[in-house]
């Protein structure tokens, strides 16, 4: 008998819950078919070519989004329920149909998995999170050993090691990206325009002013350049669409970002889930700003982080902020650059690059989730 198909429900925008639920809904679709719920507007950029994975995109209007993702869920007997982030769906609208479903099969709470990432407390005791989530959940994950838990349920959460959207073994070669994106052998600064809409022209002028703070300085501009040190460095904002302020120059459209981190020599960007632990993953530094939002909260993981990985995250108030800790980042480099060093020395200094090694929480949290199904008879 063929395994039931899974249902992910990853609505909220943005990059974040887009990565997140295709992170695991790829390797999931390698066993059993899977359809992944999301509204981002970036979902159009993503491609992946597993057959069994089936991308389904709702829009931003409440009402008819309600509808939308009523109709899907009961379409089909689903193997699995697996919900990013919202316990009762962005809107509510998933309190009716875990109610309706417990009701009918009490068994079916033990086929909800909740994707537990940090809530504003706040809403967590509105909602009443907790009792909501031990009535209806029988597995609570939570990707990220060091992400902060606004939840308390009786049921246990369950970490896994951060998520990510490739296995190491799956990153391209780093000379294989700077080829195809037309990138120089030689340090770069990326910006990362990964948050929201209205945030877009905050990253576009950072990187027009980092480029003019950048030029000022021999080592990094067209001439002048001591024989044998480093070539012309190279700062490009990574976005989907050009941010406004930036120069069409500098700006990359790439999507998984992860394929570039490795490239860079420092990173700039906000401090959500998906950058945050990506640098960590590809161990390059990250300056950060922490933005408001709803649910999110970004200062309390920026802060989090920069205890725990020391000088590779720094937060980052402003854009004044943000282009010296970016001069920090990059003195190391400036200053071995102004010495004399042979032309093979600053060849190997430009293009050498380190391999990530990591576990990929995606795989575990897969892992964890077939045992609760089998535990149960589910699958």
């Amino acid at each position: 008998m063929d395994p039931k198909p899974w249902l992910i429900y990853a609505l909220g925008g943005g990059w974040g819950h887009l990565t997140r639920g295709l992170a695991l809904a790829r390797l999931a679709a390698r066993q059993r078919p899977v359809h992944l719920l999301v509204n981002s507007p970036y979902v159009d950029q993503v491609h992946w070519d597993e057959p069994k994975l089936t991308l389904r995109r709702g829009g931003t209007e409440l009402n008819s989004t309600r509808a939308w993702v009523q109709a899907i869920f009961r379409e089909r007997d689903w193997g699995a329920w697996i919900i990013d982030t919202f316990p009762r769906g962005l809107g509510g609208e998933l309190a009716p149909l875990l109610e309706a479903a417990l009701a009918a099969t009490p068994r079916h709470r033990q086929r909800c998995v909740l994707i537990h990432r940090d809530l504003n407390p706040d809403y967590v005791r509105a909602k009443q999170l907790n009792t909501f989530v031990d009535r209806h959940y029988g597995l609570v994950l939570v990707p990220g050993d060091r992400e902060a838990t606004s939840l308390t349920p009786a049921t246990s959460l369950q970490r896994t090691p951060p998520w990510r959207i490739r296995n190491a073994a799956e990153l391209p070669h780093p000379e294989d990206i700077r080829a195809q994106l037309s990138l120089p052998n030689a340090p770069l600064v990326l910006v990362c325009a990964t948050g929201n809409a209205d945030e877009q022209h905050h990253f576009g002028d950072l990187t027009a002013t980092l480029a003019t703070h950048l030029a000022q300085s021999s080592l990094w501009s067209e001439g002048g350049l001591p024989e044998g040190a480093l070539p012309k460095g190279a700062i490009r904002c990574l976005a989907p669409t050009c941010p406004p302020g930036c120069p069409k120059a500098l700006w990359l459209s790439h999507w998984p970002a992860l394929d570039c981190l490795s490239l860079a020599q420092v990173v700039v960007g906000a401090a959500g889930y998906n950058l945050v632990q990506e640098c960590e993953a590809v161990e390059v530094p990250l300056v950060a700003f922490a933005f408001r939002r709803r649910y999110d909260r970004q200062y309390l993981r920026v802060q989090e982080e920069s205890i725990k990985l020391q000088r590779r995250i720094t937060f980052v108030r402003d854009n004044q902020e943000a282009v010296a800790a970016v001069l920090r980042q990059l003195q190391p480099t400036i200053t071995r650059a102004s010495h004399p060093v042979s032309q093979f020395e600053s060849t190997r200094i430009a293009s050498s690059f380190h391999v990530p090694v990591y576990v990929n929480g995606a795989a575990i949290a897969l892992d964890k989730i077939l045992q609760q199904l089998q535990s149960e008879n589910l699958i």
